[in-house]
């Protein structure tokens, strides 16, 4: 059958209650190096969860960064393509106007 699992605490109370002097002895000696690792194992997970926070902060200011750099993309993206169809709109009315003078230079040199 399975032992239960007992908490140090629980257990150095237990054989307090139970008088047993050596036992005692020996779950002090185990509870105090236990409590030693304890304490090692909580400023670890401190220092993590101080990271951790500090990691999910920098996330954040990342992300607001992020949306930021890609709304202004787009903005200059459709700016762009603005600038290019007002562009192709010039050229297009360059073109005909171009076109407008060479005929008018062929009609002068037949009347001439």
């Amino acid at each position: 059958m399975h032992q239960a699992r007992v908490p140090i605490r629980q257990f150095l109370l237990t054989e307090r209650c139970q008088g047993n002097k050596l036992g005692l002895v020996a779950c002090c000696t185990l509870g105090d190096m236990a409590l030693e690792s304890l304490k090692l194992l909580e400023a670890k997970i401190s220092g993590f969860l101080a990271r951790h926070e500090r990691v999910c902060s920098e996330k954040d200011d990342l992300s607001v960064r992020l949306r930021e750099r890609e709304q202004a993309y787009s903005l200059l993206l459709d700016q762009l393509r603005q600038y290019e169809r007002e562009r192709n709109e010039i050229r297009d009315r360059l073109e005909k106007i171009l076109n407008r003078f060479d005929g008018l230079g062929d009609y002068s040199k037949d009347e001439g």
